[in-house]
């Protein structure tokens, strides 16, 4: 599944580099009772890309718990232990 925002904490592949991995969660609808502070859904982040220009990030997620529709306001949650491995390695090949 694809969850598109427009505003992101995660790092869009970019430059060779892999985006960030993490959790994309999401809060009930205001409408619904009995859910104050509960999470609705959670996604895990297995990649994240930049579209329309870049105004846009489409992350591509896996949902583990409950649905995500169109309107709920997402909390992500990136963990970028990943990128930091991949980051220096083009640092390295430009010293050599």
């Amino acid at each position: 599944m694809d969850v598109v925002l427009d505003q992101t904490a995660f790092y869009a592949e970019s430059g060779g580099q892999v985006g960030d991995r993490g959790l994309l969660t999401t809060v009930p609808d205001s409408s619904e009772e009995g859910t104050s502070g509960a999470l609705a859904s959670a996604a895990v982040v297995r990649d994240v890309q930049r579209a329309a220009g870049g105004s846009l990030f489409v992350h591509s997620v896996e949902v583990q718990r409950g649905r995500m529709h169109v309107g709920q306001q997402a909390r992500p949650c990136a963990r970028s232990s990943g990128r930091s491995l991949s980051v220096a390695g083009p640092e390295v090949l430009h010293q050599l």
